[in-house]
């Protein structure tokens, strides 16, 4: 039994390394654009939100994956709860019809994006309001993408499967197809606790 606890820990160390790896790799070797999409979106959307995700017991985020109308074609909120050491995904398909906050009475989660888009560009923070009045759970951090993507995220985050996610081929594409308001250090930690849970700990809705 010692043997098999170690080997995993091996395991976790030289996948957390892999991953550090390809990040640092990519940030310096042409990934100037991956840091301008995953850090300096954050700037502005930090400096209203201060909510301290890194050092959180719980916090969420909002996965939405988009087809090429940027139309929402799934939408996920995901709470990681560090203190009960569990996640848990509240999902919905775009077709779903909610209230929208705001002037635009019901209409489907689809559409959020563009309707908020309407308002000042504000497709974003639309969504976030209504998904929050909806479930009565508050919006941390977004993060929305196109199909070529989505599979490794939603892989990362409903059952700690992050493979997907470590190698400079996945981080370019990424970059492409991948915009948040999290900041890279933020990923990280994300991505070092959810990894590191055994399936059993994921619960979906």
């Amino acid at each position: 039994m010692p043997k098999k606890s170690a080997r995993r820990k091996k395991s976790n160390i030289v996948s957390l390394a892999a991953f550090t790896l390809c990040v640092i790799s990519f940030l310096f070797l042409g990934g100037y654009f991956v840091y301008k999409n995953l850090s300096l979106s954050a700037a502005s959307a930090l400096s209203i939100n201060s909510f301290d995700l890194i050092n959180s017991n719980s916090y969420t985020v909002l996965l939405m994956d988009l087809d090429n109308t940027f139309k929402i074609n799934n939408i996920s909120l995901v709470l990681v709860d560090k203190k009960g050491k569990k996640v848990k995904i509240y999902k919905f398909p775009g077709d779903l019809v909610v209230s929208v906050h705001g002037r635009f009475g019901n209409e489907e989660v689809s559409k959020l994006l563009m309707l908020g888009d309407l308002e000042k560009k504000k497709g974003i923070e639309l969504t976030k309001q209504t998904i929050q009045d909806f479930l009565g759970i508050n919006v941390d951090r977004y993060i929305y993408m196109g199909q070529d993507v989505k599979q490794p995220v939603y892989d990362l985050f409903t059952k700690g499967d992050g493979s997907g996610l470590i190698s400079i081929e996945s981080l370019k594409t990424i970059s492409q197809s991948l915009k948040t308001d999290m900041r890279v250090n933020e990923l990280y930690v994300v991505y070092k606790y959810v990894s590191g849970l055994p399936s059993d700990r994921f619960f979906s809705y």
